[in-house]
């Protein structure tokens, strides 16, 4: 009996030493008589510091009548550190006396923990329910909540959308890809980056929207949920589908432009080589149209010019490509026609616009002069038949236009001016021929000259004034353009700087950079070095550049960006709208400025389709953080306009036409009280 009475106490002992929890045993009077290690570790002392004492050295809110009903949770001071504990009571009699057990568990982590899931999870509510950005929690399919940003995104009350399937605000064809979608980020949940998807949908009222959405999961309440954050690219996606739309139509007719023609004609030139085939291309330049413009105005103009189309088109047969090549320029690829039926439409086109229009009321009489050119007889690219076919319908101008003409090999006679030119250019520098002039851009905003475009303009001895718009052609051919843009680039640098000691603000010299100039191999070098050579700060230069100079050798050509941007030069595309650029492409690009073409501006009206194209622009430009240009502004009111709808700068004769240095000089505070005049 000894033994196991012995035995019994060696292991209540044992259990008693190897709690894991503090116990502490007390009697009727609150005295100590024994705790285990457990306590001595979470009191920081030794047993014989207690045994004996008040129990409320230990438990300082110490209460029988508290501790003994269940369990109860307090906080304690222990080494200036407070803990939390929860405490139980058990009542023991040992014979005539009772004796308690008290168990200590320390709770601080526990709590710790609960208390910062509690403040992570409220972060997150805070977070998710004051984004700006729509915010979906949901099963795949249940919706399970919703922030206010999606709420008001979709037109709808949280009761129609938590509990709901989120499939229904979509398409059923679309219903597939969102859920192959879903599986996929499930799939990849380890991946820190859930792929990224655009989807189109209609909110309550109907309104057609393009999102960018991005899942991911997120566990709450130990269930795997999809969080789903929306970002409305509305605006953004309309922009790039105008501007993507722009790049390949006209706006006013709706036909294809060069951009559209080239394409179609390349698949066209291709195809008819394989099978023997011969294609017809007309050049069609209408008669007195000119004049109709000056006389009657621009909007007058465009009534005529849809009528013009629409007579065309009577003309030819729905395979037929007509296009507007520029102004009152056309294209016509003809398919597999004889000589003979090219002969009776282009009779047919000259007698239907030979017809009286009707604009404003007035009787107008047009005409057209048109060349034909054969594939593969006169030429076997694009450049070769339209310039051939430009050949013959100068020809028809010259015998007195409103007819027709097939391309003759005798009619390269007519290039003998342009051969006078490629000569001219080549003794033009030497001779002191060439001069700069300057137009200024204007900051919208602050009415301040902020740049100006350097203008390369040429005096021939002989031949007079040549329009930049037929010696630049030719000078790129001939690859006199790189000799050209050299003299340029230096005189322009040496004048901006010239300005910035006589006291003038600095400004942004813009020079403009051919795709010629751009793919030799010495260009950024020899940019760079011209900075160091005049001493000019880079952040004052600005290269323009057109969208067709961007599209050759892509890869190279961004390389060669990126080092200039990265010098602190400042990187435009000209002519913004009439090239090949789409949103994805631009986005690419290490560019500062968007230069709307003058195309857009130069009938910019508040009730015109321009009004829409240039606010597209500038939504695209100012959602990559782009500042825009709009060039040619010739009017007060398109300045208002430009203002209104946010564009950064402004460049036109409204302010003034190019002018030489010493003018500019003279005249800079004149040009810039000029922005007083806009309300």
């Amino acid at each position: 009996m000894d033994r196991r009475v012995q035995k019994q106490e060696v292991l209540k002992w044992a259990f008693f030493e190897s709690a894991l929890d503090a116990i502490l045993v007390i009697d009727e009077k609150r005295h100590v008589l024994s705790l285990n290690y457990a306590a001595e570790t979470l009191f920081s002392l030794k047993a014989s510091d207690v045994i004996g004492s008040d129990v409320v050295k230990l438990l300082p809110f110490y209460k029988f009548s508290s501790l003994q009903d269940g369990r109860t949770e307090h906080s304690l001071l222990i080494s200036n550190r407070e803990v939390t504990v929860e405490i139980t009571v058990m009542a023991v009699a040992i014979e005539e006396t009772v004796e308690y057990m008290l168990y200590i568990r320390n709770m601080t982590q526990e709590r710790e923990a609960e208390k910062t899931l509690i403040e992570a999870k409220n972060r997150y509510e805070n977070l998710f329910y004051s984004s700006p950005l729509a915010i979906m929690v949901h099963r795949e399919e249940e919706v399970v909540s919703v922030n206010d940003a999606m709420i008001q995104l979709l037109g709808v009350t949280e009761d129609q959308l938590v509990g709901k399937s989120l499939y229904d605000f979509f398409s059923s064809e679309q219903v597939p890809d969102i859920k192959k979608g879903l599986k996929a980020v499930r799939d990849r949940k380890d991946e820190p980056r859930p792929p990224l998807a655009q989807l189109k949908m209609y909110n309550a009222l109907g309104k057609e929207l393009f999102l960018e959405v991005k899942s991911t999961l997120i566990q709450i309440n130990g269930e795997t949920l999809f969080q789903t954050v929306t970002r409305d690219v509305t605006e953004q996606k309309k922009a790039q589908e105008s501007l993507q739309y722009m790049a390949f139509h006209d706006m006013l007719t709706d036909l294809p432009n060069r951009s559209m023609f080239s394409n179609i004609v390349e698949k066209s030139i291709d195809s008819a080589a394989a099978s023997g085939k011969k294609l017809h291309f007309l050049f069609l330049d209408l008669d007195r149209f000119k004049q109709v413009n000056d006389t009657l105005g621009h909007h007058a103009g465009d009534q005529l010019m849809l009528q013009v189309v629409d007579r065309m088109k009577s003309c030819l047969r729905n395979q037929d490509v007509l296009s507007r090549f520029g102004g009152d320029e056309f294209l016509v690829l003809l398919h597999d026609r004889t000589d003979e039926e090219v002969r009776k439409i282009c009779k047919s086109l000259n007698d239907c616009l030979s017809t009286p229009f009707v604009v404003l009321s007035r009787d107008v009489y047009l005409g057209v002069s048109i060349g034909v050119s054969l594939f593969p007889k006169d030429g076997k690219t694009l450049e070769v038949l339209v310039r051939h076919a430009d050949l013959a319908m100068y020809e028809v101008k010259k015998q007195g236009r409103n007819h027709y003409l097939f391309y003759q090999k005798e009619m390269q006679v007519h290039t003998t001016r342009r051969m006078r030119i490629e000569d001219g250019l080549r003794k033009a520098f030497e001779l002191g021929e060439m001069e700069l002039h300057y137009q200024p851009k204007v900051n919208i905003q602050s009415g301040h000259i902020v740049g100006v475009e350097a203008l390369i303009r040429w005096t021939h001895a002989k031949m007079g004034v040549i329009s930049p718009a037929e010696f630049i052609p030719i000078a790129e051919e001939t690859g006199v353009i790189v000799t050209l843009t050299k003299w340029v680039l230096k005189k322009a640098c040496h004048q901006n700087k010239y300005w910035q000691l006589k006291g003038l603000p600095p400004l942004k010299m813009s020079v403009n950079i051919s795709s010629v100039d751009f793919g030799t191999t010495d260009f950024v070098d020899y940019v760079l070095d011209v900075l160091r050579e005049v001493e000019l700060e880079s952040r004052y230069l600005e290269l323009e550049i057109t969208e067709s100079v961007t599209m050759k050798h892509v890869e190279q050509t961004i390389e060669k960006l990126q080092i200039l941007k990265d010098a602190g030069v400042f990187i435009s595309i000209d002519d913004f709208g009439s090239g090949y650029s789409s949103f994805s492409y631009i986005q690419k690009l290490p560019i500062h400025t968007l230069k709307i073409d003058r195309s857009f501006i130069k009938d910019l009206d508040p009730n015109t389709t321009e009004v829409s194209i240039v606010r597209a622009i500038i939504t695209l430009a100012k959602s990559l953080q782009l500042s825009v240009v709009a060039e040619g502004v010739e009017e007060v009111e398109q300045v208002e306009l430009l203002h209104k709808e946010k564009c950064d700068e402004v460049q036109g004769y409204y302010f003034s036409k190019p002018i030489s240095a010493q003018e500019f000089y003279e005249k800079f505070h004149k040009i810039e009280e000029k922005m007083e005049f806009v309300h």
